[in-house]
This record gives structure tokens, C-alpha cells and sequence, in this order.
């Protein structure tokens, strides 16, 4: 390094002071600096012209037994203003001087100040002796400056002190300077580089000098060219790569001639800067990009990105693919306008939710232009909006029909095991009756026979077999009619307690025989809203199986239990003294056709009650549940809404339900007695089994003549010439149906008020309500029973009679 360090130790010479010199010394010859010391202020000046007089700057260091540093600074300053200092206090004494320093430091501001001991003093010395350096060279070309200028009119003292000021500040520039700072002659030599440029050129100052810059680049040519355009006049930039002995590195040059005051072009100045690594970090860049575009445009996944505007801002291919639109179309343009029926919709609502919340949102949705829905995922950011997103028509499609399958096949097995648990609970009762009327057909025969109490003991079991089956097909049209929905519901005000009484009253004979004793602590005027025939038919289940399967002497309580969360609902209990039930049992319970073991026993039931109540109440708006322990008896109990209304205004109980018939007074048969017979009835019916039933129950009635007709044809020829009293048709015939055949009976005068009963098969509650629309005043449900047949006609043809039952 071509520059001095003058180590001044003070008048005060000790130890310490000499350890200090030794060490600077020897710093400064491995720094490649002369090294000289000086004890008193013309010692120091004395080496620093000696320094001069070769051209090589100084750099004073003012150890710590130094008295007053400043003041010694201050004194060299004014003979040698272009010094630069370091101060190396002691550490004892360093806050006083630094406090001296800041009144009277060296001006021009080339010092620095730190304790002697400190580690960083060699890179301080470095730097010191470094900027002198550059100062020397800076100094040398306005020197060589100055040789082209020479015989031109000397400056002024002020324009002097300006030159050597914008000296002082051009040398600091260009020591400071990151970027690499050249001067060139017009042959493109160097004059002169800053430290920047010997870093990057990796060359001394001296090796620099003269060197074409064009020859340290791996294409000379190349920058020639652009270094000859600028020598005339043109400023340049170019981007160049340094020859391999400078490490390939990758530059980006600046090239503008400076000039004369008669405005020649004096030379070349070139500022340099090396961006190998800002090259490399764009090269990884476009290859990570292009990694990614690959990426993206080769997933399944459509993607597009949206800006805070909600533009597009990418859109892959399979994008365009789902939206049916071209990128180039899209890019630029916002989605609300370009999409604008999503406008409102899920999409726009998640978007903005998405980019409010900054979380990811996903979802599905369906978008009608396109006929599809979509499953979206909706990833914000700061830039706006990342939207992956796929076509999951077909998947949904795929997945609804797998659904409907698997609930296929559930409700096939389903109606399998109905139709097998159907089977076997029929072929109980059917094994009854096929096997006792077989009896009865083989003791026909027997010249013996049978005695009137085996008869009558076998045509009970039938009856009680066939009402077992009714009961069984009853119930199963009412699971039909339960979960099709289509369960005919009339809903009033019902006064439970009123409606428990009723229900005590008809459940009576069965407590009574069962020895079980029954309750009703049910307050009066508390009412609930539901369908009055369908709740009858529940709380009768319920109170039958509290009293079936309760023990001898038991009771049956039914209470009211209100819920202060719960103000519009009440709740109608059915407690037994029963033996309970286990958790498992009551896991079965409300499944069709359990009985829970009691299949076998002498208890008459279908195993339906419980599943068609459950369905009842539901559909009344109520719920049905069972809780039982074991030893601890049952309670049942039945959720309904409460009647809103106050106790006045509950209507009176009617006493024909939905589907029965109102009742019927007729005025006098024409012709009744005229040939001594009271009665006569007239049934149309096609099947010649039921017109045989029918006619073995009228002879148990002496006074009813009966004459039947196979079809309606027929029935009305009879009519026309046997005028009959009772009339009863059955609802499906060969040539007509029963409604048809009334209304063209009625228009024979004789018959217009002649009372009619339907008898059929079909047992619906809307076929009960037809017949009674149409004129019926009686409906006979086959399999029919006799005495209810016999009754009716009673009824309606005796006198003063009430309505039939």
C-alpha cells in the first residue's frame, strides 16, 4: 500500500506507549505501509514531508500518552491540512478527550477516535490508510488534469480552495462508491479506477493504469464497440461477462464522455456494477416459474388468480377447458363482468369471505350457465385471490345413485324381512283357521258328529284367528299410510282428560279381566291438538299393553307432566306397575312385529301397535317415547302441542270420527208388509262366496228377505220389479262400481232414500269419506261381521232407531 503511518507517542514515554508503537509498526508493515515515529509535533511534521516530497500520503496515529491529541492534531492540521488521523486513547483518560474532540478536532472530519486496547484499531488503520491512498490517485489524476491544462490563466485563491474542496468530496465518492468507477482515455485505456474497480478487475491500482478495459471482458469486441459510442458523444449501457481470469462475472457497464470547457471530449467515464448474482437469482427465478406454469397447467385442478380488483390474472388450461372461455379473453377482465350470473350467489358470498377473513374457503356449488356444479377452494393472499376448483357433476351423480342404491337395496332388505315377519305372523291365525274349518269338514261326515260345544269352541278359535288377522292388516295399512304420509289428519283441541276417561272406559272389559286397576289423574282443562280418532287409537294401544303386560292386581296410572322449558307442549303418561323392561329390550321395542318374547304367549297381539303409534304421533307434530327399568314398571309417554286457547273454547266431542257415516232415519219402506215379510234387502255382489256367507247370516234373521245379484245389471233389473228396503253393494263389480250403481238406483224413485251400506274390501279412511259423500249411510268391511250386518239392518229399518253402529 503506497502511503505512510507516523506513529506519535508523546514527550511521556512508558511501557505501555512502547508496547502500542512496537504493535502499530508492525500492523503497518503487514498492511504494506512505511512505518515511522515522532514524539513531539516537528517530529511528525518533519516525516510527513518527507513522505510528501515522494508522493506518498500520511496517516498520523496519536497514541495514549499523548497530553492533548487534539490539540497536537490541530497543530499538524494547519501545517499539513490534508492529514488523516486515528486516535488511540487511554482508556482511563478516553471520555475526556473525546470530549475535547468534539470542540477542537481536526477539520475536514478524516479522523477517527478508539481506545488503544481495542481489537477493531487495525481495520480503523486499514480504512485511514486505504482513503489515502485513494486520495493520492484521485490527486494524481487532476495532477495529469492539470499537465493538459498547463499555460492556461492561473486560478484564483477561491477557485483554488473550490478545486481542492471538490477534490476532497471526489475522492470521498469514489472511495465510498460500491460500484466499480473507471476514467478512459478515448483509445479506451485506463486512467484511473476507484478501490471498487480493483476489487472487481482484481488488480493493484498501478496494474490498472493503462490496461485497455476492453481486454478484461471475455468479448473485447462487444465493448469496444459500445466504448467508441460513447467517445462520440453517445451515452451507452451494455451488459458484459469478465474474462475467466476475473471470475466470469456478469457486468452491467454506463459509458458518457466528459469534456472540456470548449466542450471537446476530454475521455470516457464507466461505472460498473456486478449483478452475476442478481442474473443468477433471475435465472433461478424464471426457472422455478417456468416449473411452476408446468405444474399448474398440467394439473386436473382448474386454477385461476384474481387481483384485489377481481381481475384476471392467470387462468391455466384446464381452466379454460371447464369455463368454456378462451384465457386471453379473460386475463385483464373482472369475473363479476365476465360471470356475471355468479353475481350474488355462493361464489361472490365465499370470495368475500375468503379475502374478509383471510383463511382459505371451500365448497360447492352450482352454476347454471355452465350446467355444473363446482367444488371450489378459495385461497387469499395479499395480491387477491388463488381459486382451485373442479367439475363435480358426474362425482355427485355417481354419489346420489350409489346413494339411492345402497337405500334400494337397505329398503329391499328392509321389506324383506317386513314381508318374512308379515308371513310368519300370518300363517299363525291363517294355521288356526285352515286347520279347525278342516275339522269341522271331517266330522261332517262322522254319523256322530260333533257336539254343539266342539262347534262352537272350533268357530271360535276361527273368529279369533281371523280377528287376529284383521287386526294384523289394519295395522300394516296404517305403517303404509304412516310413512307415505298419508295419513289423514284432522287436528283440534282435545281435552286430555276427558279424552283418558274415554279411553278407560272402552279399555274397561280388558282391565277387568286382567285384574288391573286404572287411574285417571289427569287435571281437567288441560288440551292438546291432534286428530281425535288417531290419538284414541294410540292411548288405546298404550293402555292395552299397560294392562296386558302388567301382573295380576297391577295398576295403570295416566298423568300429565309439563316441561317449564317446553310451555307449548304437554306430555300424557301411561305408568304401569309392570315388570320392566331391560336396555336391550327397549333398544327393540318400536321395531315391527316384536313382541319381545311374548309371541308365544296367551297376550293377543299383531307387534305393530307401538311402531304405528310412534308414526301417528309424529305426523301430529308429537313424539312417542318408552321408559322402563326392570322391577320398576313402564311409562309411556306421548308429546303433543298444547292447545293455545282457554277451556271455554274447546269444542264438544264429536262422536263419529273421520271416514264414519252420520246417522240415518228413513222414512217408510213403500211396500214394507204388504206380503208379510218386514224386511227386504238387496245385496249386489260378484263373488259367489261372499253371496253364500251373506245369505247364511240372513236366515239366522227370520224377518229379512234377501235377494242377490251378480252384477249391476241385474241388481237393477230386480229393483224395478222388487222394491227392496235395504240395499248393499259392493264397491268393485263386473260391469259397474258401486258408486255408479247408487246414483242410477236413486233415479228410481221408489229407492230415493232407500238407506244403502257399502260392502268392500277396501278399508281406507278415504274410501269410508267416499262412501259417505256419495249417499252410503253404513260401511261394511270385508271380512264383515255378521252381527254388525245384522244389527245395522235393525237399526235402519226399525223404527225410532238410532244411527247403525
Amino acid at each position: 500500500m503506497d502511503a505512510q503511518l507516523v506513529v506519535v507517542t508523546g514527550e511521556r514515554v512508558d511501557t505501555r506507549a512502547l508496547s502500542l508503537r512496537e504493535r502499530l509498526l508492525q500492523q503497518a508493515r503487514e498492511l504494506g505501509a512505511t512505518a515511522a515515529q515522532a514524539d513531539s509535533v516537528e517530529a511528525a511534521s518533519q516525516q510527513v514531508r518527507a513522505a510528501e516530497a515522494l508522493g506518498r500520503p500520511s496517516v498520523v496515529v496519536l497514541g495514549p500518552c499523548v497530553e492533548h491529541p487534539a490539540r497536537l492534531a490541530r497543530r499538524l492540521s494547519a501545517q499539513h491540512p490534508e492529514l488523516r488521523y486515528v486516535f488511540a486513547l487511554d482508556p482511563g483518560r478516553e471520555q475526556a478527550v473525546r470530549r475535547e474532540l468534539l470542540f477542537s478536532a481536526p477539520p475536514g472530519g478524516r479522523w477517527t477516535a478508539l481506545a488503544a486496547d481495542s481489537p477493531a484499531l487495525a481495520e480503523h488503520l486499514d480504512q485511514a490508510l486505504a482513503a489515502c491512498a485513494q486520495q493520492q490517485r484521485s490527486r494524481t489524476t487532476l495532477e495529469r488534469l492539470r499537465l493538459r491544462l498547463a499555460g492556461r490563466p492561473p486560478l484564483s485563491s477561491a477557485e483554488h480552495r473550490r478545486l481542492v474542496v471538490s477534490d476532497h468530496y471526489l475522492a470521498g465518492v469514489l472511495a465510498c462508491a460500491h460500484d466499480a468507477i473507471v476514467s478512459l482515455d478515448l483509445s479506451g485505456a485506463i486512467v484511473s479506477c476507484n478501490a471498487a474497480a480493483e476489487r472487481l478487475f482484481k488488480l493493484e491500482h498501478l496494474e490498472a493504469e493503462g490496461l485497455d478495459l476492453a481486454s478484461l471482458f471475455d468479448v473485447p469486441a462487444s465493448l469496444q464497440l459500445t466504448l467508441q459510442a460513447a467517445t462520440r458523444g453517445s451515452p451507452t449501457r451494455g451488459e458484459f461477462v469478465l474474462d475467466e481470469a476475473r471470475g466470469a462475472r456478469v457486468v452491467a457497464t454506463a459509458f458518457t464522455a466528459f469534456r472540456d470547457e470548449r466542450d471537446q471530449i476530454l475521455g470516457v467515464v464507466a461505472i460498473l456494477r456486478d449483478i452475476t448474482l442478481q442474473r443468477e437469482a433471475e435465472a433461478r427465478s424464471r426457472e422455478l416459474n417456468e416449473r411452476l406454469v408446468t405444474t399448474l397447467e398440467s394439473i386436473t385442478d382448474g386454477l385461476y388468480t384474481l387481483d384485489r380488483d377481481w381481475r384476471f390474472t392467470y387462468v391455466n388450461r384446464r381452466a379454460e377447458e371447464l369455463l368454456r372461455r378462451d384465457r386471453a379473453s379473460l386475463l385483464g377482465r373482472s369475473i363479476w363482468e365476465e360471470f356475471a350470473p355468479a353475481l350474488g350467489s355462493a361464489f361472490e358470498a365465499e370470495y368475500r369471505r375468503a379475502c374478509r377473513e383471510q383463511r382459505a374457503s371451500t365448497f360447492r356449488a352450482f352454476y347454471a350457465p355452465l350446467d355444473g356444479w363446482f367444488e371450489m377452494t378459495a385461497y387469499p393472499s395479499e395480491q387477491g385471490l388463488a381459486v382451485y376448483f373442479r367439475d363435480v357433476t358426474e362425482a355427485l351423480q355417481i354419489e346420489q345413485a350409489q346413494r339411492a342404491q345402497l337405500a334400494a337395496e337397505a329398503a329391499s332388505r328392509t321389506k324383506s324381512q317386513f314381508l318374512s315377519r308379515l308371513s310368519h305372523e300370518m300363517r299363525t291365525p291363517l294355521n288356526a283357521v285352515l286347520g279347525f274349518a278342516q275339522l269341522l269338514a271331517l266330522h261332517a261326515g262322522d254319523p256322530e258328529g260333533l257336539d254343539a260345544r266342539s262347534q262352537l269352541s272350533y268357530a271360535n278359535q276361527i273368529r279369533r284367528a281371523g280377528l287376529h288377522l284383521l287386526a294384523l292388516v289394519n295395522d300394516v295399512l296404517d305403517i303404509q299410510q304412516v310413512e307415505e304420509g298419508r295419513l289423514s289428519l284432522s287436528p283440534e283441541p282435545i281435552e286430555l282428560a276427558e279424552a283418558v276417561d274415554t279411553t278407560t272406559e272402552l279399555l274397561l272389559p280388558l282391565a277387568e279381566a286382567h285384574r288391573v286397576a286404572t287411574f285417571n289423574e289427569v287435571p281437567p282443562g288441560v288440551a292438546v291438538v291432534a286428530d281425535r280418532v288417531r290419538l284414541r287409537q294410540v292411548m288405546i294401544n298404550l293402555g292395552g299393553n299397560a294392562v296386558k303386560y302388567n301382573h295380576e292386581g297391577g295398576t295403570v296410572r295416566w298423568q300429565l307432566a309439563r316441561d317449564p322449558a317446553r310451555a307449548d307442549r304437554a306430555t300424557l303418561c301411561v305408568v304401569d306397575s309392570g315388570p320392566g323392561m331391560s336396555a336391550e329390550q327397549l333398544g327393540r321395542l318400536f321395531q315391527p312385529f316384536e313382541r319381545l318374547g311374548k309371541e308365544t304367549g296367551d297376550i293377543e297381539g299383531t307387534g305393530l301397535g307401538l311402531f304405528v303409534s310412534r308414526g301417528i304421533v309424529e305426523q301430529m307434530g308429537g313424539s312417542l317415547r318408552i321408559e322402563s327399568e326392570p322391577g320398576r314398571g313402564t311409562r309411556a309417554l306421548v308429546e303433543l302441542p298444547l292447545w293455545s286457547g282457554g277451556a271455554g273454547e274447546l269444542p264438544t266431542a264429536l262422536n263419529t270420527a273421520p271416514g264414519e257415516l252420520l246417522p240415518f232415519r228413513p222414512a217408510a219402506a213403500p211396500g214394507a208388509g204388504a206380503d208379510g215379510v218386514r224386511k227386504r234387502l238387496l245385496y249386489v255382489e260378484d263373488n259367489r262366496v261372499n253371496a253364500m256367507l251373506f245369505e247364511a247370516a240372513m236366515r239366522l234373521q227370520s224377518d229379512v228377505e234377501l235377494r242377490v245379484a251378480e252384477n249391476g245389471a241385474q241388481g237393477l233389473e230386480i229393483a224395478a220389479h222388487w222394491i227392496p228396503d235395504v240395499i248393499a253393494l259392493d264397491a268393485n263389480l263386473p260391469d259397474t262400481n258401486g258408486y255408479e250403481l247408487l246414483m242410477r238406483l236413486r233415479q228410481l224413485p221408489p229407492l230415493r232414500e232407500t238407506p244403502a251400506f257399502m260392502c268392500s274390501a277396501d278399508a281406507m279412511p278415504e274410501d269410508l269419506q267416499r262412501a259417505r259423500r256419495a249417499g252410503f249411510v253404513g260401511y261394511w268391511t270385508k271380512p264383515i261381521d255378521i252381527e254388525q250386518v245384522l244389527g245395522d239392518i235393525e237399526t235402519v229399518c226399525g223404527e225410532g232407531a238410532g244411527p247403525p253402529s
